[in-house]
Formats: C-alpha cells, structure tokens, sequence
C-alpha cells in the first residue's frame, strides 16, 4: 500500500505546486500522504515505519522552506542598506511603486505601453516598444493577471534638485505574486508557462519622483524641512504640494520562481 500512497502524494504535489506554489504543494502532499498512511500503519501495523517517514517529512518540509526564505533574504539583505531620511512615508512609496507596476504590465499585455509613458522614462519606453515589435511579428501577447501585493522595502533614497522642484531617486524592492504566460494571439494557444500557476517575482526597481519646491509654510511661514513640508512642524498646517508620479527608470528581477 505505501507505494500506492507514495503515487498519490506526488501527483497531489505536481498538480498543487503548478497552481499554488511549490512550498503549498509539498504541504498539501505530505499531509495527504500522513491521512492516507494512518490507515495503512494501523492496518499493517507497522507503526515504526509511520513515524518515522513522519519525521523524515518534516525535516524534508523544514530544509525546504528555509532555503527558499534563505535564497530570498540573501538578495533583500544585500539591498537593504540606507534607511529613510528625507520624510516620506515608505508604505506609501511602495503602494504607489505597486500601482505603478500593474499598471505598466497591464498596459504591457495589451500592447498599450504608450499609455503609461506619464509614469516610465523614454528609455524604458523605447525598451518596451522594442519588446512589444518582437510580439507582434511573432503575433504572440504576454497575458498577465491576478496580481497580488506581497509587499517589500525602500533600500534607497537620493536627492538631487532644480530652482523648482526637487527629485527624489528611490530604490524599492517589490514581491509579486501573478499569472504570467505567453500566447499566440490568433490561436490562443499556450506558448509558454502556465495559465493557472502563480508565479513568485522579486524586482529590483528604481523610480524618479519630483515634488515643487516649498520653502516656507503658506500658513505661518516657518521654514519646511526636507521632502516638501507635507506638515509644518511649527504650525501643523498640512502643506499642500504638488507631488507628481513615480516615473520607472529601472526594472531588474532579481528573484523568481
């Protein structure tokens, strides 16, 4: 019988793991294969075989799981380096740098990339209309979808400034989870990956935000720190600044699977 368990707790693995992930499907296969055991130990009763391959299970699911966390904190831990000192709040930062990435990836998927050049440099558009030529000759499409924020962190923040605005260059570190496969557009047939996986990225991105330059506050003209004021630390006016979009200078994955 242990065999036949065996079979089953693989297939169960290889089906989960292609639409969860591989970590959810060494789970959703051990604990069918520890259900489907108890009664073959019991009847056979071979109760030391049991445990043990209990045990075995665990320490399999343990080294797994911590080396996935490991191969992840290495690339996150390298990054994170310089802590925020400029008065942003860095959960915004990275609402707004996720917004940004859906948004540029949907507008990537429908070979509309033009409509997002407010919040992506000339440089990266010409890379994605490069891209985008390849798929049309090709009459393929790059479907996208069931994006899922799975957070990250602001490794970097640098100022440089004008007479009238000061730019801000921001590092971020962005965790995503989404289906991501290639098909031929005519057809619809699956050239690449799989419709019903979730895919795990990490990216490496890089953003140019521009605020106006607000020196005094409006209300009781005390001077404003960095990062455009927002609040007046004299007064506890909220300045009202006119921040404009994260535009994406650099995209790198530095993580997938």
């Amino acid at each position: 019988m242990y065999p036949i368990v065996c079979v089953i707790s693989g297939v169960a693995y290889s089906f989960i793991s292609e639409i969860i992930g591989k970590s959810e499907g060494l789970t959703i296969a051990i604990i069918v294969y520890l259900l489907l055991s108890i009664p073959c130990s019991v009847k056979a009763g071979t109760g030391f075989y049991f445990w043990a391959s209990v045990i075995v299970s665990q320490i399999a699911i343990i080294i797994y799981i911590n080396n996935e966390n490991k191969k992840l904190q290495e690339f996150i831990g390298f990054y994170k380096t310089t802590s925020n000192t400029y008065g942003f709040n860095l959960k915004e930062i990275l609402k707004d740098a996720y917004k940004a990435y859906v948004r540029i990836q949907i507008a990537w998927m429908n070979d509309e990339i033009d409509s997002v050049s407010d919040i992506i440099s000339d440089e990266m558009l010409n890379q994605y209309n490069a891209q985008l030529s390849t798929l049309r000759i090709k009459h393929e499409q790059n479907v996208m979808n069931s994006f899922k924020d799975k957070g990250g962190i602001v490794y970097d923040i640098k100022e440089s400034s004008d007479k009238y605005k000061t730019y801000y260059n921001i590092g971020v570190i962005l965790k995503v989870k989404c289906k991501d496969y290639l098909i031929n557009k005519d057809t619809k047939k699956i050239l690449r990956g799989k419709k019903y996986k979730n895919n795990y990225y990490v990216y490496n991105l890089r953003f140019i935000k521009a605020i106006d330059n607000v020196d005094n506050c409006p209300n009781c003209g005390a001077v404003l720190e960095k990062g455009g004021g927002v609040i007046c630390s004299s007064c506890g006016s909220k300045v009202i600044v006119n921040n404009g979009e994260m535009e994406l200078t650099h995209k790198n994955m530095i993580y997938q699977r």
